[in-house]
């Protein structure tokens, strides 16, 4: 980050691996701004309708401390907004990412431009959530899972494309390696592309 006279409007968080954190609020943030953290977490905000409401969403995040990160996350988010939220313009959109160990996204959603865009993200989330796991063992295993309970041949990539269209992930990396993966142990038929293949729509 550059150290110039434009840090003094910037307002940055950061984690270390040690669940440490350090929060930088630039002398010129403007209207109301805080930070709440703990062990492993940090919530900040600028722009705040209150100072509850990073509050908020640590609590939200401690107390769902059994449920997935993503979950907890999505969690925080929504005490964030039901306790105010930003001010500034009305909330459009809203983002939800996680990475893990292996370097892979482990969800990757995202409501660009929604009237309520927290719901948007919530009914996504739950809509993927069937399938988060199928994918991931898919992506790092190719084979190794059916794809649907009736599918006799796991590695079937007719039976795959089935499913891809409605619960692919907005995430490019784990599209290639499922692509690459795949191609390497099953070409698809003669004169058709992998990826139309695998996308269920085949080229003429």
């Amino acid at each position: 980050m550059d150290s110039g006279a434009e840090l003094d409007w910037r307002q940055l968080g950061a984690l270390d691996r040690q669940g440490n954190f350090a929060v930088y609020h630039g002398r010129n943030t403007y209207s109301l701004y805080n930070h709440s953290a703990g062990r492993n977490y940090l919530a900040l905000g600028s722009i705040l309708d209150n100072e509850h409401v990073t509050v908020a969403m640590r609590d939200r995040f401690e107390a769902a401390k059994a449920a997935p990160l993503s979950e907890r996350l999505l969690l925080a988010l929504e005490a964030s907004w039901h306790t105010g939220g930003e001010i500034y313009f009305p909330l459009r959109s809203a983002a939800l990412r996680v990475t893990v160990d292996d370097g892979l996204d482990r969800c990757v959603l995202r409501v660009d431009d929604s009237d309520d865009p927290i719901s948007a993200l919530r009914c996504i989330k739950e809509n993927y959530a069937t399938s988060e796991d199928l994918f991931q063992k898919l992506t790092l295993n190719p084979g190794s899972e059916p794809v649907n309970p009736g599918q006799k041949k796991p590695h079937s990539i007719v039976s795959l494309s089935a499913v891809w269209p409605k619960f692919c992930p907005r995430n490019k990396l784990l599209y290639r390696a499922v692509i690459e993966r795949i191609k390497s142990k099953h070409p698809p038929p003669p004169g058709q592309a992998l990826t139309a293949y695998l996308l269920g729509y085949p080229r003429p």
